[in-house]
């Protein structure tokens, strides 16, 4: 039997901010095309990352996307067909052959998160995404509140992988009673080496957990086979709440927005609203820098790579920026055009419209290039709606453990990542990294003036202005 689980406090891998946005800054799409879709414009992202200029040599093609999170909206304008297998995988126990259900979105991160990595492109609605070209495979591990339990999340990983995901979206966090991220769980860890074995490249967001740029929310990877990922702002800088990369092997960051008072700085992708249909939002954090990762993955693997050979050519064609404080294997920010700008090893089929994103209508063939000609661009900036506020995560007790299923695998070995019993997962971004800096600070200012005092009547002091009394 397994311990009981304990939920835990977790945070949210996105600040949920929104805004109107103007064009994005940084690298441009030159001569390469530009999507008719209207928020394309307000997405600042994509030509940062290079993605305009690399549609010509992949968009994805024939590529499935795993993602495990909150769902999919699945009757979303931008996402319809998009989905080559859905499925629920809550109260799996960490077996995925209890995954059941439609996968539907009922929270919106896992919408937003999906939209980045492969929303329909070019069909004159909505927004643009990394890999237009490729499919999601979306198993839904986290409840309406964005959060779940780590052998659930688990299940979702091994199911999308039997699934024939190439790529696996983690764009989740946690942490334990401390402010140190402590990684993946074994449940975690087990599950993302399975996906490995089969030759599928999973991506994890480095969580929010930054602490005043000292690198102290850093996870303890150890040799954990995964690309982590910390996020950019629109300056191309590291966001001040991306947690560090620690010791992970395999590191880059990738733009996941400011998080900021001005919410235009934020990565606008689809979104899931209950009661509105065909939604879209302005999210910041790792968790929304994570599917632009994947994304990119997907372009590489349509263009002939291993899963090896993908992981290694994006992280050798990075553009050089500083990863901050204890990022020792980060080299720097994302860059497709760069990675697929060299074909890989195996023959692959090139995009059926070379020289323009996907077009691919609501309700057309799933994935793919839709081909033919491209909707007219709609007029104007892309209405958004309000994403939900940050809010403390709710209490919940404990609940019994069942046995560990067989399909969980080996138990974490010596130096992988994670200890301990089942835990929860979440999108919520925890109170506790701030507040443990406040009280920090408090504690500071409380021993200075201990010290102060102590020092004065030492005689160590400032000089007073009245008379010190001569010794007895």
């Amino acid at each position: 039997m397994r311990g009981r689980h304990r939920w835990f406090r977790a945070v949210l891998t996105a600040g949920l901010l929104m805004a109107v946005a103007s064009a994005g800054a940084g690298r441009t799409a030159g001569a390469a095309p530009a999507a008719n879709d209207p928020g394309f414009t307000q997405q600042w992202g994509l030509p940062i990352i290079g993605a305009p200029g690399a549609w010509a040599a992949s968009t994805g093609v024939g590529v499935r996307i795993g993602v495990v999170d909150t769902g999919l909206d699945l009757g979303h304008e931008d996402l319809a067909g998009k989905a080559a297998a859905v499925t629920t995988c809550i109260g799996t126990g960490g077996d995925p052959a209890q995954c059941r259900g439609s996968g539907q979105d009922d929270q919106g991160h896992g919408t937003h998160v999906s939209g980045i990595a492969t929303a329909i492109t070019n069909n004159g609605k909505g927004v643009a995404s990394v890999a237009p070209g490729a499919q999601l495979v979306v198993a839904k591990a986290l409840d309406s509140s964005g959060s779940g339990y780590d052998d659930d999340v688990a299940a979702g990983i091994r199911w999308v992988v039997d699934h024939g995901a190439q790529v696996v979206n983690l764009s989740i966090g946690g942490q334990t009673s401390n402010i140190l991220h402590t990684g993946a769980t074994p449940f975690l860890h087990d599950a993302i080496e399975y996906a490995w074995a089969h030759g599928v490249v999973s991506v994890l967001a480095a969580g929010n957990y930054a602490s005043l740029g000292l690198g102290l929310g850093s996870a303890d990877y150890g040799n954990l086979d995964a690309i982590v990922v910390g996020a950019t702002d629109r300056t191309d800088h590291v966001a001040f709440y991306s947690s560090a990369l620690g010791n992970a092997k395999w590191t880059v960051l990738a733009p996941g927005g400011a998080a900021g008072l001005n919410q235009q700085d934020d990565i606008l992708s689809t979104y899931w609203q209950s009661g509105q249909q065909n939604t879209y939002a302005y999210m910041a954090g790792t968790s929304m820098a994570t599917p632009h990762v994947a994304g990119g993955l997907a372009l590489l693997l349509a263009r002939g790579y291993s899963a090896q050979g993908a992981v290694d050519r994006l992280l050798a064609t990075v553009d050089p920026l500083s990863c901050g404080a204890n990022s020792p294997t980060c080299r720097g920010r994302l860059d497709v055009a760069r990675a697929v700008a060299q074909p890989g090893p195996r023959p692959t089929t090139p995009p059926t419209a070379a020289t323009s994103p996907t077009t691919q209508p609501a309700g057309s063939q799933r994935g793919g290039n839709g081909g033919g000609a491209a909707a007219p661009a709609r007029p104007g900036a892309l209405a958004t709606v309000a994403a939900p506020r940050l809010t403390p995560p709710p209490t919940v007790g404990a609940r019994a453990a069942p046995p560990t299923p067989t399909t969980v695998g080996r138990a974490a070995t010596a130096g992988g990542v994670g200890v301990g019993p089942a835990r929860s997962v979440s999108h919520k971004r925890s109170a506790l990294p701030a507040a443990a800096v406040i009280v920090a600070v408090v504690c500071l200012i409380a021993a200075a003036a201990v010290l102060a005092s102590t020092a004065r009547r030492a005689g160590l002091g400032p000089a007073s202005t009245s008379a010190r009394p001569g010794p007895g």
